[in-house]
């Protein structure tokens, strides 16, 4: 890629004659996506691939959630208001998870809060395949919707917190 000028949100290298061009280069992730690793700490860089990490697990539940729930319909005898309000516990857990690990990050640190919350999110979600019942299986996704809404919160928060204000959007 040919360096034109903007990678740190300049426009001095640019032709007048190409204004959408410079509009697109004041922003620095348009001209070089992946510089602003380059410029960061290895603290930062960890910070970001934990809760990257962590997010990602986050989406891939929801996904296979929704991959078994015709197998979860089958062999638990379970009907589709039920697969639906295991759901929405897991959902709505998330958003006291997020409050709750949001005080423990304020506490004890956002990188203790955040491992915590990955390992209730982990281990929540592992004993889900062991469950035999509908209210069994129903505090186990209430664990794991805890679990998720630390991670959500906490990881959002301590990656702002790490990064200087040019790199946030």
């Amino acid at each position: 890629m040919t360096d034109i000028g903007c990678a740190h949100g300049n426009n001095k290298g640019l032709p007048a004659e190409r204004p959408l061009l410079q509009l697109y280069c004041r922003f620095a992730m348009i001209a070089n996506p992946l510089a602003f690793l380059a410029s960061s700490s290895s603290r930062q860089r960890r910070a970001l691939a934990a809760s990257t990490l962590g997010w990602m697990l986050d989406g891939m539940d929801v996904t296979l959630y929704t991959m078994v729930i015709r197998e979860l319909l089958r062999e638990l005898h379970l009907t589709t208001a039920q697969a639906g309000m295991l759901a929405s516990i897991t959902l709505i857990a998330s958003a006291g998870g997020g409050i709750l690990f949001g005080l423990l990050a304020d506490r004890f640190g956002r990188r203790a809060a955040l491992i915590l919350s990955i390992i209730v999110y982990s281990v929540f979600t592992a004993a889900c395949g062991f469950s035999h019942g509908l209210w069994e299986l129903a505090v186990l996704r209430l664990g794991v919707g805890l679990g998720m809404g630390g991670e959500w919160a906490t990881g959002a928060a301590l990656v702002s917190e790490s990064w200087p204000d040019q790199h946030r959007g």
